[in-house]
């Protein structure tokens, strides 16, 4: 009597994570360190472009005085288009829990730049936590 019951459960119960992809996600609980900007690229694609700067952690000196807090500055990119008004509507202050995935890309030298590795963040989910000292935004919680 329980086996149907039992088969049935185990056909629809499916793991959190498909096992054979990995996966690169980074969480941010920062300020935004500018106004959100659309922008189009080389391709045409438009896409909006937000700045979450987070603190870095810092040791206290030798007298116990902690010295300013240095910033870390992270662009991430949205490519789905119905976050952008919501995204543009956030402004420079508010504090925001972001999560991104992480790529590294490699880029060729040219003749400005030598070759390196960039990190692109793309948006996956905003939720505001504070609007800032100025900000009037609607934005509440975006996912991709």
């Amino acid at each position: 009597m329980l086996a149907p019951v039992l088969r049935t459960t185990r056909l629809t119960t499916r793991p959190a994570f498909p096992p054979a992809r990995g996966f690169a996600r980074l969480t941010l609980i920062g300020r935004l360190g500018a106004d959100p900007e659309l922008k189009t690229s080389t391709s045409g694609a438009e896409y909006v472009k937000y700045v979450v700067t987070t603190d870095v952690p810092s040791r206290p000196l030798p007298d116990g005085t902690y010295p300013p807090r240095a910033k870390s500055w992270h662009n991430i990119i949205s490519f789905t288009p119905t976050t952008y008004s919501k995204l543009t509507a956030l402004r420079k202050g508010a504090r925001v829990y972001v999560e991104a995935t992480y790529e590294m890309k490699k880029l060729e030298a040219n003749e400005e730049f030598p070759s390196r590795q960039v990190v692109n963040l793309r948006h996956e989910k905003l939720q505001v936590l504070d609007k800032g000292p100025n900000a009037e935004a609607s934005a509440e919680h975006l996912d991709n």
